[in-house]
């Protein structure tokens, strides 16, 4: 009788070893994704009117690349003015993780809104804001940029590409929904956002769709639809169309 307990006393110490054992190193792996979902989201080390000088030459720079100027153009100006100043302080405040930032800041931004408010310029100034500061360090993340429209046949070919990238999606639902593939159904970009949304990969974008439109059986319907809550902060850009 003595031996059967003495047999029972050692399985239950090394049960109770083997559970230490797979604690700790659970405990590693915790801090390891921890210090990874940290690095994605980094904090800018910028003042608030240093974030707007920097926003505006960055804006300065996407508006001239965008223009086609004649000898007697004068090349469009970015401004914060009224129409703005809200995204922008919510911008900066989402970069250094204040607590005024209205959302969650461990999910990514989505600006809605009227097309010609300026959303896209906006979130390719703060893209490239992050960058320029990301390269100078070699473990922090570099932002890419994709147009929606071009993310079905770029997906298509090339696979899932960068899951694990953090990227800005301009125009977000404005891209092919599905096609054929040696007769077969498709969704690519469908797809695509949600093993982005299973590995909890950062991404923004911009989108003229509210979030119930994006729901709609026609768009993304109401599985991936119910995952861009959680992906997404929606902040809303409205006002007059810029375009001229």
């Amino acid at each position: 009788m003595e031996k059967v307990n003495s047999q029972q006393d050692l399985q239950a110490a090394d049960r109770t070893s083997l559970v230490s054992e797979t604690l700790a190193e659970l405990k590693i792996q915790c801090e390891e994704a921890e210090k990874k979902a940290r690095l994605r989201r980094f904090k800018l080390p910028y003042s608030a009117e240093d974030f707007k000088i920097l926003m505006t030459e960055f804006g300065n720079i996407i508006l001239l690349e965008r223009a086609s100027l004649s000898p007697s153009q004068s090349p469009e100006i970015f401004i914060i003015d009224d129409q703005d100043k809200y995204l922008l302080n919510q911008l900066f405040f989402y970069a250094r993780h204040d607590d005024r930032f209205e959302g969650d800041l461990s999910k990514g931004i989505m600006v809605i809104g009227p097309v010609g408010t300026g959303k896209s310029v906006i979130m390719e100034a703060y893209q490239r804001l992050l960058n320029n500061f990301s390269k100078k360090f070699t473990n922090l993340p570099i932002f890419k940029w994709y147009k929606s429209y071009e993310l079905f046949d770029k997906i298509k070919l090339d696979g899932m590409i960068d899951l694990k990238c953090p990227v800005f999606i301009d125009e977000l639902g404005r891209e092919k929904k599905s096609g054929k593939d040696y007769g077969n159904d498709i969704q690519p970009v469908i797809e695509w956002l949600m093993q982005r949304y299973d590995l909890g990969t950062l991404t923004h974008g911009t989108s003229n769709y509210l979030l119930e439109d994006l729901c709609k059986p026609d768009m993304y319907g109401e599985m991936l639809g119910d995952r861009l809550k959680s992906m997404f902060n929606f902040l809303v850009l409205n006002g007059k169309s810029r375009r001229k």
